[in-house]
């Protein structure tokens, strides 16, 4: 019998198949890799801006107050005769 020299189709199809495989793979982890840095700047922007928020409300609370107590202090020295 003739020995044929060169590649048995057997090897080419199971080298196709490996590299559709590990092009496979590596596209999935691509694509999840970007997914995954997408949903986390999500969050970390989701987060600052309620933190954002929460500052802004309590910068207005605190300022509300201070303005009361300023009132109150200017309405108590205006009435008040001090040494």
């Amino acid at each position: 019998m003739p020995k044929h020299k060169g590649i048995k189709l057997r090897y080419i199809i199971s080298i196709l198949v490996l590299f559709a495989i590990i092009s496979t793979t590596f596209v999935n982890m691509y694509t999840s890799n970007l997914l995954f840095q997408e949903t986390l700047s999500e969050k970390y922007l989701n987060k600052n801006y309620e933190y954002a928020q929460k500052i802004a409300y309590d910068t207005t609370l605190l300022i509300d107050e201070l303005e009361k107590n300023i009132k109150n202090l200017a309405s108590t020295i205006g009435s008040e005769d001090f040494d």
